[in-house]
Protein backbone atom coordinates (compact mmCIF):
# COMPACT_ATOMS: atom_id res chain seq x y z
CA UNK A 1 0.00 0.00 0.00
CA UNK A 2 1.23 3.61 -0.63
CA UNK A 3 2.18 5.59 1.80
CA UNK A 4 3.10 9.44 1.84
CA UNK A 5 4.61 12.15 4.09
CA UNK A 6 3.89 15.68 3.49
CA UNK A 7 6.47 18.76 3.67
CA UNK A 8 7.31 22.04 2.55
CA UNK A 9 4.23 24.00 3.40
CA UNK A 10 4.06 27.28 1.66
CA UNK A 11 1.38 30.22 1.41
CA UNK A 12 1.86 32.69 -1.06
CA UNK A 13 -0.94 35.97 -1.71
CA UNK A 14 -3.09 37.59 1.13
CA UNK A 15 -6.20 37.20 2.64
CA UNK A 16 -8.53 39.63 1.26
CA UNK A 17 -11.90 40.52 -0.91
CA UNK A 18 -10.33 40.07 -4.29
CA UNK A 19 -7.76 38.47 -3.92
CA UNK A 20 -6.43 34.55 -2.87
CA UNK A 21 -3.99 32.14 -1.04
CA UNK A 22 -2.13 29.89 -2.91
CA UNK A 23 -0.94 26.51 -0.52
CA UNK A 24 1.92 24.50 -1.86
CA UNK A 25 2.73 21.32 -0.09
CA UNK A 26 5.13 18.32 -1.19
CA UNK A 27 4.16 14.96 -1.51
CA UNK A 28 6.58 11.99 -1.50
CA UNK A 29 5.66 8.43 -2.05
CA UNK A 30 7.56 6.61 1.07
CA UNK A 31 5.98 3.46 0.22
CA UNK A 32 6.62 0.78 -2.00
CA UNK A 33 3.62 0.53 -4.61
CA UNK A 34 2.82 3.60 -6.85
CA UNK A 35 -0.09 5.78 -5.71
CA UNK A 36 -2.00 8.67 -5.33
CA UNK A 37 -2.01 11.29 -2.69
CA UNK A 38 -5.05 13.34 -1.66
CA UNK A 39 -3.96 16.17 0.34
CA UNK A 40 -6.69 18.22 1.98
CA UNK A 41 -6.31 21.68 2.74
CA UNK A 42 -7.97 22.87 6.59
CA UNK A 43 -8.98 26.31 8.26
CA UNK A 44 -8.80 27.21 11.36
CA UNK A 45 -9.43 30.39 12.63
CA UNK A 46 -7.54 30.93 16.19
CA UNK A 47 -9.79 34.34 17.31
CA UNK A 48 -13.05 34.37 15.77
CA UNK A 49 -15.62 36.07 17.82
CA UNK A 50 -18.27 33.07 17.21
CA UNK A 51 -17.50 29.53 18.25
CA UNK A 52 -16.06 27.77 15.24
CA UNK A 53 -15.33 23.94 14.46
CA UNK A 54 -11.45 23.02 15.15
CA UNK A 55 -10.33 22.64 11.64
CA UNK A 56 -12.44 22.93 8.23
CA UNK A 57 -11.99 21.49 5.03
CA UNK A 58 -11.75 24.24 2.48
CA UNK A 59 -9.97 22.37 -0.65
CA UNK A 60 -8.34 19.46 -2.04
CA UNK A 61 -6.38 18.25 -4.75
CA UNK A 62 -4.64 15.11 -6.10
CA UNK A 63 -1.36 14.21 -6.69
CA UNK A 64 -0.12 12.56 -9.77
CA UNK A 65 0.63 8.87 -10.01
CA UNK A 66 3.75 8.84 -7.46
CA UNK A 67 6.16 6.41 -7.80
CA UNK A 68 7.88 4.60 -4.54
CA UNK A 69 10.47 7.47 -3.99
CA UNK A 70 8.77 10.29 -6.16
CA UNK A 71 7.59 13.66 -5.06
CA UNK A 72 5.56 16.30 -6.33
CA UNK A 73 4.34 19.77 -5.38
CA UNK A 74 0.78 20.42 -5.36
CA UNK A 75 -1.33 23.89 -5.48
CA UNK A 76 -4.66 24.47 -3.96
CA UNK A 77 -5.82 27.92 -4.11
CA UNK A 78 -8.50 29.10 -0.76
CA UNK A 79 -10.40 32.36 -1.38
CA UNK A 80 -12.38 35.18 0.76
CA UNK A 81 -15.16 31.84 1.51
CA UNK A 82 -12.40 29.67 3.23
CA UNK A 83 -11.59 32.52 6.24
CA UNK A 84 -15.35 33.53 6.38
CA UNK A 85 -18.49 32.53 7.89
CA UNK A 86 -21.97 34.02 7.14
CA UNK A 87 -23.34 35.65 10.10
CA UNK A 88 -27.38 36.04 9.25
CA UNK A 89 -27.77 38.55 11.99
CA UNK A 90 -25.35 40.66 10.66
CA UNK A 91 -26.51 43.39 8.14
CA UNK A 92 -28.69 45.17 10.42
CA UNK A 93 -30.37 47.43 8.07
CA UNK A 94 -30.14 45.92 5.41
CA UNK A 95 -33.53 43.80 6.28
CA UNK A 96 -31.98 41.40 7.62
CA UNK A 97 -29.94 39.73 4.65
CA UNK A 98 -27.33 38.65 6.49
CA UNK A 99 -23.40 38.94 5.52
CA UNK A 100 -20.09 37.06 4.74
CA UNK A 101 -17.84 38.03 7.52
CA UNK A 102 -13.92 37.46 7.65
CA UNK A 103 -12.73 38.61 10.72
CA UNK A 104 -9.24 40.30 11.48
CA UNK A 105 -7.06 37.37 13.36
CA UNK A 106 -4.51 34.50 12.99
CA UNK A 107 -5.62 31.26 10.53
CA UNK A 108 -3.54 27.93 10.75
CA UNK A 109 -3.43 26.05 7.41
CA UNK A 110 -3.18 22.79 8.11
CA UNK A 111 -2.69 20.12 5.05
CA UNK A 112 -3.16 16.43 5.48
CA UNK A 113 -4.37 13.24 3.88
CA UNK A 114 -7.06 12.54 6.34
CA UNK A 115 -8.71 15.06 8.61
CA UNK A 116 -7.56 12.24 11.76
CA UNK A 117 -4.16 13.48 10.33
CA UNK A 118 -2.31 16.12 12.55
CA UNK A 119 -0.36 17.07 8.95
CA UNK A 120 1.61 19.95 8.44
CA UNK A 121 0.66 24.00 9.21
CA UNK A 122 1.44 26.99 8.96
CA UNK A 123 -0.33 30.27 9.82
CA UNK A 124 -1.45 33.51 8.08
CA UNK A 125 -3.46 36.68 9.69
CA UNK A 126 -5.48 38.32 8.62
CA UNK A 127 -4.79 42.40 9.38
CA UNK A 128 -8.48 43.88 8.88
CA UNK A 129 -11.96 42.82 8.74
CA UNK A 130 -14.17 42.80 5.94
CA UNK A 131 -17.80 41.97 4.81
CA UNK A 132 -19.98 41.71 1.79
CA UNK A 133 -22.90 39.84 0.33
Amino acid sequence: MPRFEHSDLKLSGEIGKDSTVKVSVTVKNVGKVPGRDVVQVYVRDLVSRLDRPIKELKGFTKSSLLEPGKSETVTVTLDKYAFAYFDDWAGEGRDGEGLWVAEAGDFEILAASTSEDAGISTGITLKKSFEWL
